[in-house]
């Protein structure tokens, strides 16, 4: 933890038998059911709160034989009583979610077996590459500190940016400065002056 710079276990990483609910271990089918998957967890909210409920009534129920009696008359009317509301569905039930992803698996391995085509509208419905070809670029968004920036100059003469003294407006007509002559450092020899001597040499 030290090397990673973590300063807690991540929850991920936490076993169910360092925990309170290391005793609630439910079949796979009834995972839902566990009190460390709340309401929040589980497929529905209301299917888990009628659940929780129905417990509490059946813990109750199974108190006394009196109790027992009372329990199957009102559940008994209750299912009568709900049986012509629970015709109309919503399609928000966990039993209706799980046929519809059913539906949704088969119909998805009935595509894929056909060559990932679709017969009505005839495209594919294979998915995108996350990783597009060739070689990833090296370039990245850079800091403006690492940017080039253009130095700016300034004239020699008027000391103003934005020409050079060759061009300053100050200057006026002067006449520009006579070129020197081409002189061998070593021997002292002259050398080309222009166009006209390099065509004699």
């Amino acid at each position: 933890m030290l090397d990673l710079r973590v300063s807690e276990i991540p929850t991920k990483h936490i076993m169910k038998r360092w925990t309170k609910d290391s005793r609630d271990i439910l079949p796979e089918n009834l995972l839902m059911y566990q009190n460390d998957r709340g309401g929040v967890k589980n497929d529905t909210y209301r299917h888990a709160k009628l659940y929780h409920t129905a417990l509490e009534f059946v813990r109750r129920g199974a108190a006394n034989v009196q109790a027992y009696e009372t329990a199957l008359i009102l559940l008994e009317q209750a299912n009568n009583r709900i049986q012509a509301i629970c015709a109309i569905r919503d399609g928000m039930g966990v039993a209706d979610r799980e046929a519809a992803a059913l539906a949704e698996a088969t119909e998805s391995s009935c595509m894929a077996q056909d060559g990932g085509r679709n017969e009505t509208s005839g495209m594919s419905l294979a998915p995108k590459r996350k990783r597009p070809t060739g070689s990833p670029t090296t370039s990245r968004d850079k800091a403006p500190y690492e940017k080039a920036i253009k130095r700016s100059r300034f004239c020699k003469i008027c000391r103003v940016e934005g020409h050079k003294n060759t061009t300053c407006p100050q200057c006026g007509d002067m006449p520009k400065a006579p070129r020197k002559e081409p002189k061998c450092t070593n021997c002292g020899v002259l050398g080309p002056a222009g166009p006209s001597t390099q065509q004699l040499w």
